[in-house]
């Protein structure tokens, strides 16, 4: 029983150790990436800005643009610069 009981209580130390290992090796970039990407999956053919990123993702301009950048040089999303209504230049980002 008490050998059972050890048994029990190490595989949960262990489990809890290779969660906290699992949570701690996705930086932040990492995670920030996945959720630009998952934005912009919903947003469709549309796409979003960086402006819309970043409310949307309560992000920094810049901390987006880093991840925008990296995802770009994967071949992951793309931008597209296109006429606003105002006749602004306006970058539009698209997942590829």
């Amino acid at each position: 029983p008490q050998s059972a009981l050890r048994s029990t209580q190490t595989q949960n130390w262990l489990t809890g150790i290779n969660r906290l290992w699992a949570n701690q090796s996705a930086t932040n970039e990492t995670r920030l990436m996945d959720r630009i990407l998952k934005k912009l999956g919903k947003a469709g053919a549309t796409g979003m800005t960086v402006r819309d990123l970043c409310i949307g993702l309560r992000q920094t301009a810049k901390d987006v643009g880093e991840s925008l950048t990296l995802l770009s040089k994967s071949g992951k999303v793309a931008s597209i610069t296109t006429a606003a209504i105002n006749g602004r230049q306006v970058e539009v980002w698209t997942c590829v």
